[in-house]
């Protein structure tokens, strides 16, 4: 069974932060397209300033709700 496009997108995120282009080339356009708003709206992850780096916001998606 696969992973969704969310679950693959926050695996892809550090706490250090991932440039929004490297994580494109990692997982894919599609992945970051479909998987970054929900993510985002969950608040798994965060964009960081004009850096454009995406950060990993929790450390479980399971212990957010």
């Amino acid at each position: 069974m696969g992973k969704t496009p969310e679950m693959v997108l926050f695996e892809a995120l550090t706490e250090e932060g991932v440039e929004t282009s490297d994580l494109t080339a990692k997982v894919g356009k599609e992945v970051v397209g479909v998987g970054m708003g929900p993510n985002m709206k969950n608040k798994w992850a965060a964009k960081k300033g004009a850096q454009k780096r995406v950060l990993l916001a929790i450390e479980d998606v399971w212990n957010s709700y």
